[in-house]
């Protein structure tokens, strides 16, 4: 099942339609009907994270403006020789899922500084 759909609405769409669309795309990706229910029966959204999904610089600034405040030769290196480290570890993660291992350690450096920033806050 593709996961962008989970972070590519904006937070109007975050009502009983979108919920129910979930539902639909998890269903037909093939989980089972019990299991989806199951999962999303409380489901709630958390407005504060919706909140913090439309600030994303993504979407605030240009892509090259974006690129040259996020890509740094310190990122790529580091990336570079952790991806060294844990080859294996990707490779059997990019066998699973069919995400290049590449992928995973470019959005592990951009999303968390590789371990670094969990992106955890207290509210």
């Amino acid at each position: 099942m593709s996961v962008t759909f989970l972070f590519a609405q904006p937070a109007h769409a975050i009502d009983a339609s979108w919920l129910q669309n979930l539902e639909q795309d998890a269903i037909a990706d093939g989980v089972s009907p019990d299991t989806v229910h199951a999962a999303l029966n409380d489901f709630t959204p958390n407005e504060h994270v919706v909140e913090l999904d439309q600030k994303q610089p993504e979407k605030a600034e240009s892509f090259a403006a974006y690129r040259h405040n996020i890509v740094s030769e310190s990122r790529i290196h580091a990336g570079a020789e952790l991806y060294r480290q844990n080859y294996i570890f990707l490779k059997t993660l990019e066998a699973q899922t069919g995400v290049p291992a590449a992928i995973i350690v470019a959005l592990w450096g951009i999303e968390s500084s590789f371990g670094r920033n969990p992106g955890i806050t207290k509210r």
